[in-house]
């Protein structure tokens, strides 16, 4: 019987399994279209998790070898959008095969049911193995205790409270896990990457009291917002802190977050929340140049406590802008964000060393748009070529017409 070569694929590791698989294709669909100029679907991305690596991984189908190199050559972590790739990781990248072997025509796995079965097997095959952990590490705990113990009968007895304790402690742990997952799934993941905490704020229906979320960092400022705060200080800190955000690389606000990172809310009704959202508007109106509503976004987010209620967490996010000028709050004074911390208002010095920085970035970001469409105009030049061939053998076979392929770049 023939043979086929294997299908033209695309491997891609450390994806973020915080995100559902869903969001997770519908963002290599739009890298691999509106990016690499590969047109494809979400029928030619197979996403599947890694148990081993903790992480999401995705095969993407490419219509041939040529758009294969292309994505494995081109692709890097700056090309991606933002929540893509799990925090804390790189981006993997590399050619897919299907098996080293030869295989039947009929029996080339390029449907999404048989990936779909063959993940189904790695999962069952997966579960079966911690089973057998499991019970491995109750049979070692069962002759540790044995050495320690000299009456066979008072062992046995030691062995049935172990197992029994064990059991209801797994249950128990169990039952708090799927409790907690009811209430919120993405509460758990909060604590562990604090550099994404304000794109994972953005998926979570309330936070709760004293709950902690990490530390403070370049993209992340954390107010308490207590006492008179919103009536006398709010509307200061909103004006330096976006300014500085804006001239930096973007970040976010949280209003009721004390500086340890816990959680402590402010008591806000309709009424009061309306207010607020009018002073932040007015005071991002009032920096110059002007910021367009589309770039900075205002939600109230709830936190559970059995005691007050209303209490919220304001969060105010300001996206990076790619621009030469530099904002100035309404307070009249430059400011940046470094490391955690506020600097500023600048002196004649410092601005100018910062323009000349962000004149440098525009540069290095043009050049490196042009290296990326040069390559894709190449790989795009290479298969026009090898269709002009193939077309132009077709045509002597039938007779003497001609035809020319003419790219213009």
């Amino acid at each position: 019987m023939s043979t086929v070569a294997a299908p033209c694929a695309v491997f891609m590791g450390n994806l973020n399994n915080v995100r559902r698989k869903c969001e997770v294709c519908s963002m290599i669909v739009y890298v691999f279209n509106d990016v690499l100029g590969i047109n494809i679907t979400k029928d030619n991305v197979n996403i599947s998790s890694s148990y081993h690596c903790n992480c999401f991984t995705a095969t993407i189908f490419v219509p041939n070898e040529i758009y294969q190199k292309l994505a494995v050559q081109t692709l890097n972590q700056s090309m991606l959008p933002s929540g893509l790739i799990k925090e804390g990781r790189k981006l993997r990248i590399d050619y897919f095969r299907a098996g080293h072997e030869k295989q039947n025509v009929g029996t080339v796995l390029t449907s999404a049911a048989e990936i779909n079965n063959q993940n189904f097997n790695d999962e069952i095959k997966m579960i079966n193995y911690k089973k057998k952990r499991r019970r491995k590490k109750k049979r070692t705990d069962g002759q540790g205790n044995t050495s320690l113990v000299q009456s066979p009968v008072i062992n046995s007895a030691s062995q049935g409270i172990n197992k029994h304790q064990s059991t209801s402690n797994e249950e128990e742990l169990s039952e708090g896990i799927k409790t907690d997952a009811s209430n919120n799934a993405n509460l758990l993941e909060l604590h562990n990457n604090a550099d994404s905490i304000a794109d994972q704020l953005d998926n979570v229906d309330y936070l709760k009291k004293n709950q902690q979320l990490g530390n403070e960092t370049r993209k992340l400022e954390f107010k308490r917002g207590g006492g008179s705060y919103l009536k006398n200080i709010l509307k200061t800190d909103v004006g330096t802190y976006m300014s500085a955000f804006l001239n930096s690389s973007g970040g976010t606000l949280l209003i009721g977050v004390d500086d340890e990172g816990f959680v402590q809310g402010i008591s806000l009704d309709h009424k009061a929340e309306d207010k607020v959202r009018r002073d932040i508007d007015g005071v991002m109106r009032r920096i110059e140049p002007a910021v367009l509503p589309n770039i900075y976004s205002v939600s109230f987010i709830p936190v559970q406590d059995k005691i007050q209620c209303n209490l919220k967490v304001i969060k105010i996010t300001v996206g990076a802008v790619k621009t030469k000028m530099l904002y100035e709050s309404p307070g009249g004074g430059v400011f940046i964000r470094r490391d955690g911390s506020i600097q500023g208002p600048l002196k004649t010095k410092d601005l100018q060393e910062l323009c000349h920085m962000k004149l440098e970035e525009e540069f290095e970001r043009k050049e490196a748009d042009l290296k990326k469409q040069i390559k894709i105009l190449e790989c795009q030049l290479e298969d026009a070529s090898l269709g002009h061939n193939s077309t132009s053998s077709v045509h002597s076979a039938n007779g003497n017409r001609k035809s020319t392929v003419c790219v213009v770049i």
